[in-house]
């Protein structure tokens, strides 16, 4: 089939070339009509036998360019096609655009425009279309360019090698970016497909493509917010179009290509557009600007940002990000408060926002106050501080803070003030902050006038202080003035006068006399006169007063008070004198008083006596009415006093007490008074004669009446015959019994004021008994009744009321007592209970029940430490009934009251089970009116019931499937039931029904057997039950645990958390190291593998998600999975790592046991590896040719960037140095290390010597591309290349005369790399500056060496050495050429020495042109500059005289060279005699001639120069 494929396929090829040379006759422009153009040097071949056919043609369509798509159809020039759909030919759009791509890349690109790239391509579109419908080993065309089959394929896949770059879009296709308006992000296409690409539509960005592999974006204000990049494919524009099908039925079908619908791409850009602020800060009045603010300014994406005005008051922001934003004052300036009002504003893009913020300053409140100097804010005397005025003035010029406002001039009154009565004054407000000055200007009433400046600074006390506190206060001196007195005294009978010592006198001023009387009067000073009898006064303030004796000396009486007057300022005292009269004496009044109501004793019979304490002895003294007699003792009469008959001179005394009122204490404590003028006394009625009161104080007796309580209290237990308790209760005192006392007459106070204490009835007091016993406090003395109020806890109240009286007994007793005793019944308890059937409600005998403490019971332990003691405690048994044939059980205890009992059933009637119910008997005490609590009860039965439950023990749900069994403990073969679970049925909801057991004995243990649990569950642990006395539907509940199991997962992977520092010529390196631990962030999900269904519940559906685990340092474990089949993926892939698109099965198995099963999986991640792209090309040598160059290249990776380990930390710091490197023969990087992701740069360190080292720092990024790119490139350098230039220097050559040094120009001269100056590399000839230059030369040693001789000077031959070591070298060699030097010597040819006179010149022989021309000396003449090997004529002009004129000399040029001319003398015989004249006229003419031809001579030599 092969071969017949291939026959048919040459057939037609040649009938193709038979009809390839017919051309249409004309053509309408409508129609599409073929041709062809046959090429001679093309080939159809076989590519398995290689055997040539016929020549292939071009084929045309209207003039234009096809090809042949039907290789199994003959062709036919200038027959008429129509354009079809390609699915008329059998082609898919789809072959369509890939022949579309083949027909571009092999025949319409550069390099490809060929005529031969037609043949080609033509043979790619047959195999490509042919074999895709199934044919093999199609016909290619042979061309030139392609001779033979291996080259056709080796261009065919050049071809679809463009066709697949051309299909591969670059690594960021259809990504979303961001770019900062004014900033530009740089992409690089890790593909390396962007380098055939235009930028389509740049979206209003600036878009460039960079090199081959990189898309610059940069954004731009006027940029949109959001924009699409569109780039393409770059396609010659005659290129685009729609491909046609031309196709007629009959002949070959072609094709015209055109790129209908370039590759594009697609990138979203949003372009981050910002806006600026102007915030300017003002003073309150907006006058000025304020500096040094400082504001919070928050905003979008977490901006916070503090900020101080500039000196201009503002804070200019730009580049900020579109938003709402908040600025707020932090920090005022100086002298300013500080604004918390926050304020809100909008960055809008391309604009600037400007706020406004104003500053208030603060002000200062100044309160001035006037106080006395001495005594402060109290005015002393009669002065007052009300009335003072006092002015605030401006003690500079005052301005606000900026200095734009003034307020006050130094000077200005700022405010007058005036002091009230305390001395202040209303306080000045609002004042801007400066320097005051507070003065009094008039003093108040009775105080000098204050002359000091108080100066007051307002200054700022800082942002929040908005009102500066000053408080002034002004201290002034009250008027003040002493006065001086002298005391005499006068006996009243000798009219002499004598100074007193002792006497005092009190000064009190009269207004406070008038207001609180004297003795609540303030005294201002106390004199006491000395022994001239002299007192003076302190200084007393302003007032008028009052001076009175209130000391007089012993023996004489008061002087009247006198009164002065203080009303001015002055230190000198007024003066005055004070007379007093005769000896003092005294009636003594003794007074007795009652102590507690402070009144007089208005009873009579008191006695005492008075005791002179001086002698020792009792006062006596007579008594003349109405009987003579002469008293020791003084009685007091019914007014409570006594008064001595006589008065008693000055002395001490003491008064006793004898015998006391009746009613009273005797009190014997003797009371000691003075009689004195110093002792207070008052005047009798006559005027004159001083009393002196002595009181003395006595107690009146009093009474108290006690109550004693008893009754019935528990203190004992005792079990009767029956193994009842019985309580034993004993007369014991009672507490908390409470009585009420009144009186039952009138009560009066015993000192016979008759003030009333208790009415006839009024409660007296009430009492509580402790231990039965309660007692008054002291009472008047009297009568009083007694009764019961509460009768205590426990007690039935007793209604008896009793009377006591309280009765004087004598003075000695000072307590009288009276009791009384009462007894109480306790209150009783009463309890039964009915035993009834609970359907019938029928009696039941023969339950028992029990009567229970259901708390502790107490006794009294009535032992001396009278005691609470535990007699039954909580729980205890007190007594058991049985109901009688009626059904009702009596209880008989004696139960005590203020407990809780607890009656339940302790035995069920046969055939039923215990009720449980319980009854709570509460025996609190009920009030002292009930003397018995009655308590009834009733108890009901029902049969027994069991539920047997079989549950999950995750939901409480029942469960079926499970077999189960139940038998009496003790008897394990006796089964009473088996049943598997939900064999029962189920409820209405569809739930499933428990199993009821009937009829099993209460009391009795019974066992729940599982012996094979459903699926999924293990199997449960027995159960016990015991059945309960309860007529309740008794539950027992076995519950299977499910079985479990979990997944143990270990995500790992290299992570990057080590460096190893080493040490290199080039420095420390900190080379990265990768060790396998377990890797956070890592995200796998479980997935059920099939339903996992347990009982009644599907936990999960197959595929469903189960769980997310995410990886930590240790094993991550799963939650508990219930039995099935499981499969988890990697679903989240940690940063840097390659994502494990694998399933991975496990399963949790139905074990029917409950021990956890633990699955444990590994998960490794592998990280992506990447290749450099990197060649480093080293510049040809041309001269020092080095095969090894490159080993001597080093490399140096350095971060340009903190490199962070797999923890965080900066592991690698900016700018180390990582690692060194070399490269290989081909120019690669010999090692790369294993780098984390980050910005780095590679950098030249060491180059060969012949080359420039390249500094320059390359920069790339080890990057993560995606969970899916496990292999990436990184090229670096310019398209991947990183050259070296060659280091080069310059020689140059200067060349000069050895003689003037001057420069020789046209001279060539060669280099060379050899000291042989073999291989001359270069030949250069010196300029007119004389130097020859070799530049671009390679480092090395060179050889310099003149070319050929320069015509005029001696050749240097000399080789010059010169090494170039370095790059940028220029050296430079001085070639000196010495001039050609030759003599030449006149002579004598006889003498040999040199003859002068001789007229010489040497001439160019070629050219005729005289060199030089001389007269001989006596020393040889010399030429330069004659030309080596060149001939010159040396020629005797003119001889010596004497001498014959000597053949010129031809000699050919050499330096150092002698030509001598030998010159012979002339015969004497031919000369003329001396004094001849016959040839003077011949000499003449001789010599004329001479002359002449010499100016012909000179002439043209001139003429020769010019």
């Amino acid at each position: 089939m092969k071969g017949k494929i291939k026959g048919i396929f040459i057939s037609f090829m040649s009938f193709l070339m038979i009809f390839s040379n017919f051309t249409p006759i004309s053509v309408r422009a409508e129609t599409y009509t073929t041709s062809a153009k046959n090429h001679s040097t093309w080939w159809l071949a076989d590519p398995s036998t290689g055997r040539r056919d016929e020549h292939e043609a071009e084929l045309f369509i209207n003039g234009e360019q096809v090809f042949c798509i039907d290789a199994f159809t003959s062709f036919k020039s200038g027959v008429t096609m129509n354009a079809v759909d390609w699915s008329t030919v059998g082609i898919s759009q789809e072959m369509a655009k890939e022949l579309s791509l083949i027909a571009y890349f092999g025949s319409k690109v550069d390099g490809r425009k060929g005529k031969d790239w037609y043949a080609i391509t033509q043979g790619l579109i047959w195999k490509t279309l042919h074999e895709s419908q199934g044919h093999t080993d199609m016909c290619y065309v042979e061309t030139p360019t392609n001779p033979d089959y291996a080259t056709t394929v080796k261009l065919w896949n050049e071809i679809k090698a463009d066709v697949a770059a051309y299909k591969k879009t670059p690594s960021f296709t259809d990504g979303d970016y961001k770019v900062d308006a004014g900033k530009s992000i740089t992409l690089t296409d890790t593909n390396n497909s962007l380098k055939n690409m235009v930028v389509k539509d740049d979206g209003g960005l600036n878009v460039s493509i960079s090199g081959s592999n990189k898309l610059i974006i940069s954004g731009t204000a006027d940029s949109p917010d959001k924009a699409t990049i569109t780039l393409q494919r770059n396609i010659d524009p005659a290129q685009v179009g729609a491909s046609v099908a031309f196709y007629n039925g009959k002949t070959q079908s072609v094709a015209k290509f055109k790129i209908s619908d370039p590759l594009q791409i697609k990138l979203s850009v949003k372009v981050n557009k910002f806006g600026s602020l102007e915030l300017t800060k003002y003073n309150d009045d907006g006058s000025a600007t304020i500096k040094d603010t400082t504001f919070k300014i928050t905003g979008p994406n977490g901006f916070d940002e503090t900020h101080t005005t500039d000196s201009n008051g503002q804070i200019k922001l730009d580049n900020l990000v579109l938003g709402d934003y908040k600025a707020v004052e932090t920090k005022s300036a100086d002298g300013y408060l500080i604004n918390v009002d926050e304020k809100g504003f909008t960055i809008k893009a391309n604009q600037t926002t400007t706020i406004d913020f104003n500053n208030k300053e603060p002000s200062a409140q100044i309160i001035l106050s006037k106080v006395d100097k001495e005594t402060g804010e109290t005015p002393q005397g009669d002065a007052t501080l009300k009335g003072a005025t006092y002015q605030l003035k401006a003690a500079e010029d005052i301005y606000n803070k900026a200095k734009t406002k003034k307020f006050y001039s130094k000077g200005d009154i700022v405010a007058t003030r005036v002091t009230d009565e305390k001395g202040k004054m209303e306080s000045i407000d609002n004042l801007p902050l400066g320097h005051y000055q507070a003065v009094e200007t008039h003093a108040s009433n009775g105080y000098l006038i204050d002359s000091n400046i108080y100066n007051i600074y307002c200054s700022y006390e800082g942002q929040t202080v908005e009102k500066i506190l000053r408080s002034q206060i002004s201290k002034e001196q009250v008027m003040k003035q002493a006065f001086e007195i002298i005391k005499i005294s006068s006996d009243g009978e000798s009219g002499e006068a004598d100074t007193l010592e002792g006497a005092e006198f009190t000064v009190k001023l009269n207004s406070d006399i008038q207001k609180n009387g004297w003795d609540k009067a303030k005294a201002y000073d106390v004199l006491k006169t000395d022994k001239k009898g002299y007192a003076k006064s302190i200084e007393l303030p302003y007032g008028t007063y009052t001076v009175k004796e209130t000391k007089i000396p012993d023996n004489v009486y008061p002087v009247n008070d006198f009164t002065v007057v203080i009303d001015h300022d002055s230190r000198e005292p007024q003066s005055w004198k004070v007379l007093n009269d005769a000896p003092f004496k005294a009636l003594i009044k003794a007074v007795k008083l009652d102590k507690e109501t402070g009144k007089t004793i208005l009873l009579p019979d008191t006695t005492f006596k008075i005791k002179n304490l001086d002698t020792g002895e009792y006062v006596g003294q007579w008594v003349w009415f109405p009987i003579p007699h002469y008293m020791t003792e003084f009685k007091t009469d019914k007014s409570g006093t006594v008064t001595t008959p006589s008065t008693l001179g000055i002395g001490e005394y003491q008064i006793e007490e004898i015998h006391a009122p009746e009613g009273y204490i005797l009190d014997k404590e003797p009371i000691k008074f003075t009689v004195s003028a110093n002792t207070p006394y008052q005047i009798a009625d006559d005027g004159k004669t001083p009393i002196i009161s002595v009181t003395k104080e006595d107690i009146s007796v009093k009474g108290s009446i006690s109550v004693a309580k008893i009754g019935e209290q528990v203190t004992n237990i005792y079990k009767d015959s029956n193994g009842n308790i019985q309580f034993i209760y004993e007369k014991l005192p009672v507490s908390g019994a409470k009585f009420i006392v009144k009186a039952d007459e009138d009560i009066y106070s015993a000192d016979n004021q008759k003030t009333l204490i208790y009415a006839k009835g009024d409660k007296v007091a009430e009492l509580k008994t402790d231990y039965g016993y309660a007692e008054t406090d002291l009472l008047p003395l009297g009568k009083y009744r007694i009764y019961e109020k509460t009768a205590g806890d426990g007690f039935v109240i007793n209604k008896e009321i009793k009377k006591v009286s309280l009765t004087y007994k004598d003075e000695h007793t000072s307590v009288v007592f009276d009791d009384v005793e009462y007894e109480n019944n306790r209150q009783k308890v009463e309890i039964e209970v009915e035993k009834q059937d609970k359907d019938t409600s029928t009696p039941l005998s023969g339950a028992v029940f029990g009567l229970y403490a259901k708390e502790n019971i107490y006794g009294i332990d009535n032992r001396p430490m009278r005691s609470k003691r535990l007699l039954v405690e909580k729980g205890t048994l007190i007594e058991t009934a049985v109901s009688d044939s009626n059904g009702v059980a009596h209880f008989d205890s004696d139960l005590p009251i203020g407990n809780l009992f607890e009656i339940k059933e302790m035995k069920a009637p046969i055939g039923y089970a215990s009720t449980t119910q319980l009854e709570t008997v509460d025996t609190s005490y009920q009030g002292q009116d009930k003397e018995t609590l009655k308590f009834s009860y009733v108890f009901m039965n029902d049969i027994t019931k069991v539920e047997i439950s079989k549950k999950d023990i995750t939901n409480k749900d029942e469960i079926e499937g499970a077999h189960l069994t139940v038998y009496p403990k003790d008897s394990k073969g006796e089964i009473f039931d088996t049943w598997i679970s939900g064999q029962d049925g189920k409820n209405e909801d569809g739930t499933i029904k428990p199993h009821i057991i009937k009829g099993l004995e209460v009391g009795k243990t019974y066992v729940l057997k599982e012996t094979s649990s459903p699926y999924g569950y293990a199997i449960a642990d027995e159960v016990e039950f015991t059945v309960s006395d309860t007529g309740e539907i008794q539950s027992v509940e076995m519950k299977d645990e499910m079985v479990f199991g979990e997944l143990k997962w270990n995500k790992t992977g290299e992570i990057f958390d080590q460096v190893i520092i080493g040490q290199t010529e080039f420095g420390t390196t900190y080379s990265p190291i990768w060790n396998k631990s377990n890797l956070l962030a890592a995200e796998v999900t479980i997935y059920a593998a099939e339903d996992i269904k347990i009982g009644n519940t599907t936990y999960f559906h197959e595929g469903d998600k189960v769980e997310v685990l995410e990886s930590d340092w240790e094993s991550v474990k799963s939650k508990k999975l219930p039995v099935g089949k499981y499969y988890y993926q990697e679903t989240k892939t940690p940063h840097g790592y390659l994502l494990d698109t694998n399933k991975h099965y496990f399963e949790i198995k139905d074990s029917q046991i409950n021990d956890l099963q633990i699955i444990e999986s590994t998960l490794e991640n592998k990280r992506p590896t990447f290749d450099i792209d990197m060649t480093k090309v080293l510049e040809e040598q041309n001269i020092f040719k080095s095969d090894d160059a490159y080993k001597d290249v080093v490399f140096g990776i350095y971060a340009r960037e903190d490199i962070y380990d797999y923890m965080g930390n900066v592991a690698i710091e900016n700018g180390s140095l990582i690692s060194t490197t070399g490269i290989d023969k081909d120019g690669r990087l010999a090692t790369v290390p294993d780098l984390p992701n980050g910005f780095y740069y590679l950098t030249e360190l060491q180059t060969n010597a012949q080359y420039v080292l390249n500094e320059r720092e390359y920069d790339f990024e080890v990057a993560y591309h995606g969970e899916d790119v496990s292999k990436y490139t990184i090229m670096i350098g310019n398209d991947g290349v990183i050259d070296n230039e060659l280091a080069r220097g310059t020689i140059s050559v200067k060349k000069v005369d050895f003689d003037t040094k001057g420069a020789l120009s046209d001279v060539e001269f060669n280099i060379s790399a050899h000291e042989d100056m073999s291989n001359v590399i270069k030949s250069v000839k010196t300029d007119k500056e004389g130097i020859a230059l070799f530049d671009e030369l390679e480092l090395g040693t060179y050889y310099v060496q003149e070319s050929k001789q320069v015509d005029g000077y001696v050749f240097n031959d000399h080789i010059y050495k010169v090494e170039v070591t370095k790059d940028g070298d220029s050296l430079e060699v001085v070639c000196e050429n010495k001039p050609t030097e030759m003599e030449f010597s006149k002579i004598d040819i006889t003498t040999g020495e040199e003859l002068p006179g001789a007229k010489i010149s040497v001439t160019d022989k070629e050219t005729g042109k005289t060199i030089d021309e001389w007269v001989s000396t006596d020393t040889p003449h010399k030429i330069k500059y004659l030309v080596e090997g060149k001939e010159y004529v040396m020629t005797e002009i003119i001889a010596p005289k004497g001498y014959d004129i000597a053949e010129s000399i031809t000699f050919i040029a050499k330096d150092g060279q002698k030509i001598v001319m030998k010159d012979t003398v002339t015969p004497r015989n031919d000369n003329p005699k001396t004094g001849d004249v016959s040839h003077v006229g011949s000499w003449i003419t001789l010599a004329g001639l001479s002359g002449a031809v010499l100016m012909i001579a000179l002439r043209k030599k001139r003429k020769d120069y010019e």
